[in-house]
């Protein structure tokens, strides 16, 4: 069974439809790139998985299992996710911005300890950082230690929300070749939401574009790049070129 399914979910802001009857699965141990215009679903999508969003409508099932809105931080905690502009702590180290979430679920100090260092290695960050803070850092290292803190926990599932778009060209392609060897290191069930088709090409097993949140396309990175669906599918990409 995969990690992450939907079945028939449909999500309303005040009448207007932002996803509309979805039923697919997430391959597991994959990168599943969604991509699309503005304002086609596709961060509604990554909120619902991680719960953050209760849908109006159809069921969604998280490690096999319907989430449970009413525990749903037990869930987020096995769920990894980092968003455009990170979100770190300002008033805290980084060392301690990553560990936050090993500290409230008391994993233990050395543990701790030992995964921030493999992590901030996977990322290029060096040990001397652990001691400043964000103002310290620039964007692109900032977005690295909100990687490292979203995977401290070895989460099986990571969404990332947008994570890289404000990051220039040079730091994003150094961080998504960083992100592919933690994949490869450990691999897990990745969801992407970005609006950079070469993004997604780079990084992604898997590709489904929507729009006017329905799901037109969805199936291996090959066969949608060379089979478009349909019109407005084919448009996107010719819009979007390599």
């Amino acid at each position: 069974m995969s990690l992450i399914q939907f079945k028939n979910v449909s999500h309303y802001y005040g009448g207007k439809a932002a996803v509309k009857d979805l039923s697919f699965e997430i391959e597991d141990k994959k990168i599943t790139a969604i991509i699309g215009k503005s304002g086609s679903g596709k961060s509604t999508l990554l909120q619902i998985i991680n719960g953050l969003i209760k849908p109006t409508g159809g069921s969604v099932y998280v490690f096999g299992n319907p989430l449970d809105y009413s525990n749903i931080y037990k869930t987020r905690l096995k769920i990894g996710y980092s968003v455009q502009g990170t979100g770190l702590f300002p008033h805290m180290s980084i060392y301690n911005n990553i560990a936050v979430l090993g500290k409230i679920t008391n994993v233990p100090k050395h543990d701790i300890e030992r995964r921030i260092d493999t992590l901030m290695s996977f990322v290029n960050l060096p040990p001397s950082f652990k001691t400043k803070y964000p103002y310290q850092l620039s964007g692109g290292e900032q977005q690295r230690v909100g990687i490292c803190r979203a995977m401290l926990l070895d989460p099986p599932v990571f969404l990332l929300d947008e994570a890289f778009a404000a990051l220039d060209p040079e730091t994003k392609s150094e961080i998504h070749t960083e992100l592919l060897d933690m994949q490869k290191a450990e691999p897990r069930t990745i969801v992407i939401v970005t609006h950079d088709l070469n993004e997604a090409v780079k990084l992604a097993d898997n590709i489904m574009f929507m729009q006017d949140g329905e799901i037109k396309q969805y199936g291996s990175k090959k066969d949608v790049l060379n089979n478009p669906a349909s019109v407005s599918v084919k448009d996107y990409m010719d819009n979007r070129a390599l």
